[in-house]
């Protein structure tokens, strides 16, 4: 399993930190705490959520 740190995952995501989380505390993104402070986020929720088309079609268009 790959964790992101919710940077990481904002980035692949074209979303902010804030969005991240939101994501996260919704369900719709899968969290692990790593340490009493630090969260990671799966990979393969981040990948699922990417397929399951929840990007606009702005985003899906944007330049990298």
């Amino acid at each position: 399993m790959t964790l992101l740190d919710r940077t990481e995952a904002a980035e692949r995501l074209h979303v902010s930190v804030m969005t991240v989380r939101r994501l996260g505390r919704d369900g719709s993104l899968d969290e692990v705490r790593v340490s009493k402070r630090a969260i990671r986020i799966t990979e393969d929720s981040v990948v699922r959520h990417i397929a399951a088309g929840h990007l606009t079609e702005v985003r899906r268009n944007a330049a990298p």
